[in-house]
C-alpha cells in the first residue's frame, strides 16, 4: 500500500464544481499525483453543502480514495463576503495575538451585524523594534460551517 506521509490534497468547493488536487512532497509540495473535477448536481436552493459533498464523494470514488489516503488536507472559503487585509500590528507574542483577534478585527475588517464571524490572520514577518506585519481574514461563521459541512 503506498504510503500518504508527505501528501497534500487540495479540495476547491465552488459554486458549480468541485475540484481535487494531490501532490507528494516533504517540506512543500512539488510532485503532482492525481488532479480532479466533478460537477455539483444541484437539488434544490438550500442544498448546497449536500449536493457538493455527494459531487466529493463521487471524485474521491473515480480516484479511488478514501479519507486515509488524502494526508493533509488544504481547503478555502471564497467569495464577497470574505475580506482579507494586510495590516501593521503593534509587536504581539501567539497567545496575546490570538487574544486581540476580534478586535483587532473590528478596527480592520467590515465584518457587519449578519451573525459571527470567522476569523484568522497570518504573520508575515517580525520586527524585534517595529510593527509585525499580518493578514488578517475574516468570513462570516454560515460559509465556514457550510465547507466543514461538506
Amino acid at each position: 500500500m503506498f504510503s500518504t506521509s508527505g501528501t497534500t490534497t487540495g479540495i476547491d468547493l465552488g459554486s458549480k464544481f468541485v475540484k481535487l488536487v494531490r501532490a507528494r512532497g516533504s517540506a512543500r509540495p512539488e510532485n503532482l499525483i492525481s488532479v480532479g473535477v466533478e460537477a455539483i448536481e444541484t437539488t434544490g436552493e438550500d442544498s448546497w453543502s449536500r449536493d457538493a459533498g455527494a459531487a466529493l464523494r463521487r471524485l474521491l470514488k473515480k480516484q479511488h480514495l478514501g479519507s486515509r489516503n488524502l494526508g493533509r488536507v488544504i481547503t478555502a472559503v471564497c467569495g464577497a463576503s470574505v475580506q482579507l487585509r494586510h495590516v501593521d500590528l503593534p509587536p504581539l507574542d501567539e497567545k496575546e495575538l490570538r487574544a486581540s483577534l476580534k478586535y483587532e478585527a473590528r478596527k480592520h475588517l467590515s465584518l457587519g451585524s449578519s451573525g459571527e464571524s470567522a476569523l484568522d490572520c497570518q504573520v508575515i514577518s517580525r520586527s524585534a523594534t517595529g510593527p509585525m506585519n499580518t493578514l488578517l481574514v475574516g468570513a462570516p461563521e454560515a460559509l465556514v460551517a457550510a465547507q466543514v459541512d461538506v
